[in-house]
């Protein structure tokens, strides 16, 4: 009997993203980019898929995949420690702000907030997909941090969107750093693969 969460299982549950910022969806499915949240999602998912075939003409993609993924996973976590200690700096500079004596009789009032929904197709859900996810989270997080500061008063527009593309810039690195090794793998595989069909033919 199969999991229904299972990785790979086609009846899997999609993964929902609840994020609150239009920036957010902009980094997941941007079409002014050639890179985007959710092509990394599919990209990863191509390795780890590789990873666990049992199909013998695969057997190639799959050594090839099972050397490759602890590198993606510690660049996921390295970019992944970044965005943490930067959402840690802005709440800290939030709490201390909001610390003010003055502030505690004042509620202030904010505009209805918005939500979307980023989805992940359920038979995707595997390891790295699931962590590189959190680093979108972290993302939307921050931001949602310092839109508080601006509904606060105590930055402007200006400063909150800046400072936002500032922080989110470790998701673009990641994003990037991850294309590059993804292609070079599927670049080697298909080339090992020709390379052993020659010499099969031959």
């Amino acid at each position: 009997m199969e999991k229904k969460n299972a990785p790979g299982n086609k009846k899997a549950a999609n993964t929902v993203i609840t994020v609150h910022d239009k920036f957010v969806v902009g980094i997941w499915e941007t079409s002014s980019r050639r890179i985007s949240g959710r092509v990394v999602v599919d990209s990863l998912f191509s390795v780890e898929s590789f990873s666990t075939t049992k199909k013998p003409e695969h057997l190639v993609a799959k050594t090839l995949a099972k050397k490759v993924i602890p590198g993606l996973r510690e660049i996921i976590e390295s970019y992944e420690a970044k965005l943490t200690e930067t959402l840690k700096t802005i709440r800290d500079e939030v709490d201390e702000r909001m610390a003010d004596p003055l502030l505690k009789s004042i509620e202030f009032g904010a505009p209805q907030e918005q939500t979307y929904e980023l989805v992940v197709d359920g038979r995707h859900s595997w390891p790295l997909v699931n962590r590189f996810v959190r680093s979108i989270v972290l993302v939307d997080e921050i931001s949602q941090a310092l839109r508080q500061m601006y509904l606060s008063g105590f930055i402007d527009y200006g400063e909150y969107k800046k400072r936002e593309k500032k922080a989110a810039k470790p998701i673009w690195q990641c994003m990037t750093r991850l294309d590059e090794v993804i292609k070079h793998y599927h670049q080697q595989r298909k080339q090992i693969a020709a390379i052993t069909t020659a010499a099969k033919v031959g």
